[in-house]
């Protein structure tokens, strides 16, 4: 029993042993992941802004037909 928690324990050890620091982004490395960023957070935006469109648009319509039923 104690030898399997060892095992285990060693087995552990040797899989984060492999794991190997990230070296520092050069500056234009570092500029193309931050626009890559941009990217994707633009896209959302994009995104929700488009569907808070078509909200708006449908609540327009919506409120045009009950005034046009009373």
């Amino acid at each position: 029993m104690l030898l399997l928690s060892l095992l285990n324990i060693f087995r552990r050890f040797l899989e984060f042993s492999n794991i190997k620091p990230n070296k520092p982004l050069t500056a234009e490395k570092a500029r193309i992941s931050a626009l890559k960023a941009h990217v994707k957070t633009a896209q959302a935006q994009l995104k929700a802004e488009r569907k808070r469109q078509q909200i708006q648009q449908a609540q327009q319509r919506v409120s045009t037909l009950q005034k046009a039923t009373t």
